[in-house]
C-alpha cells in the first residue's frame, strides 16, 4: 500500500519561462508531513474500533457458510458448490459468490484456526485497507484535503465497521473495487494531464502568434502611413 499512500507533488511552470517550481518544497517540513501522520491516525483508529470486541459475537448463518466452504478442500471450494445435510439427506446447492475469499479463508483456517476472531480478521484487515484507498483517490480526484476527509469518513464509518465484524466478503469486495477504480484513474491521469498540457501549449502558440501578427499588422501599418505623409 505504499506506492497508494505515497503521492508526486505536481509542478507548476513560471509564466516568464523559469524553472518548474514544486507546491510540497514551499511548505514547511513539519507541515509537509502532516497529511501522513493523519493519515496514520485514521488507519490506527479505524483497527482499534474494528479489532475490538471483534470475536464477542458467536457466528451466525451465513458466517457458518463461509467457514464450510473455507474447510472444503481446494477443488470444492473452486466448483461453488455447498453440501447441506442432516440426519436423513444430503443437499447440493450452489454458492453465487465467487471463490477467492472462500480461498483466503481456507489458508486462514488453516494458519490461525476457527476461532470468531480469526475467522473475522480478513474482513478487518480489508476493512482497515480501505482507508488509506480512499484517501489515494480522494488526492487523486481532488486534493489532500479530500483524501483525508474520505480516509477520516471510512475509519469512522458505521458501515465498516459492521461488516469487518463480519466473516463475509463484503469488505474485499470494497477494497477490491475502490483499488480496481484507483488503478483505472491512475492509468488514465497522465493521458488527461498530457493532453491538458498540449492544449494549453497550443493555446499560448497561438495567442503569441496572433500578438505577433498583430504587432506586424500594426508596425507596418504605421510605416505605411509614415510613407504616405511624406
Amino acid at each position: 500500500m505504499s506506492d497508494i499512500v505515497e503521492s508526486s507533488a505536481d509542478s507548476t511552470t513560471n509564466r516568464s519561462g523559469g524553472s518548474a517550481v514544486s507546491p510540497a518544497s514551499s511548505l514547511h517540513p513539519s507541515r509537509r508531513g502532516l497529511p501522513y501522520a493523519l493519515l496514520l491516525l485514521f488507519i490506527a483508529l479505524a483497527f482499534a474500533r474494528g479489532v475490538y470486541g471483534l470475536g464477542s459475537q458467536s457466528l451466525w448463518w451465513d458466517e457458518s457458510l463461509s467457514l464450510q466452504r473455507a474447510s472444503y478442500d481446494l477443488p470444492l471450494i473452486l466448483s461453488n458448490e455447498i453440501v447441506l445435510t442432516d440426519t436423513a439427506r444430503q443437499v447440493i446447492t450452489f454458492d453465487n459468490h465467487p471463490p477467492l475469499y472462500f480461498l483466503l479463508l481456507h489458508f486462514v483456517i488453516k494458519l490461525a484456526g476457527q476461532s470468531e476472531f480469526a475467522l473475522r480478521f480478513p474482513s478487518l484487515v480489508f476493512s482497515v485497507l480501505t482507508v488509506p484507498l480512499l484517501y489515494a483517490l480522494g488526492k487523486c480526484l481532488f486534493d489532500r484535503r479530500v483524501g483525508l476527509l474520505a480516509a477520516l469518513f471510512g475509519a469512522i464509518s458505521p458501515l465498516y465497521l459492521w461488516y469487518s465484524h463480519e466473516a463475509r466478503m463484503y469488505t474485499m469486495l470494497t477494497f477490491l473495487g475502490l483499488l480496481s477504480f484507483y488503478a483505472l484513474l491512475r492509468m488514465l491521469t497522465p493521458n488527461v494531464k498530457r493532453e491538458t498540457s498540449n492544449v494549453k501549449r497550443q493555446a499560448e502558440v497561438c495567442g503569441d502568434f496572433r500578438w505577433g501578427t498583430s504587432c506586424c499588422g500594426a508596425s507596418t501599418w504605421a510605416s505605411e502611413s509614415r510613407r504616405g505623409a511624406h
